[in-house]
């Protein structure tokens, strides 16, 4: 999603969606979006984790080259930073 076309329809959504809500389903609603983009399989989220254990307990990490670690870790982090840039750019309009 580009962070500047998309994902300012999403934001604006999620903010007319969340304005009717008590803090308490707002801060709800945060967690259960934070939890699932953790689940994702990339090298930084939990997810990654469970690939790498189970890679592990199954013996097909051999099978994983070390570089396609670096290049998820590296989407990883362009994922997260393309969505600051979004809030961002939707906060200061």
């Amino acid at each position: 999603i580009s962070p500047l076309d998309e994902a300012l329809g999403l934001i604006a959504q999620a903010e007319q969606a969340l304005v009717g809500l008590p803090l308490i389903g707002v801060l709800g609603w945060v967690a259960a979006k934070l939890a699932a983009f953790n689940l994702l399989p990339l090298p930084a989220a939990n997810g990654g984790f469970v690939l790498a254990v189970l890679g592990r307990a199954l013996g097909i990490q051999r099978y994983w080259p070390g570089g396609l670690t670096t290049l998820l870790l590296f989407a990883y982090i362009a994922i997260a930073m393309s969505w600051l840039v979004a809030f961002s750019w939707y906060w200061l309009r």
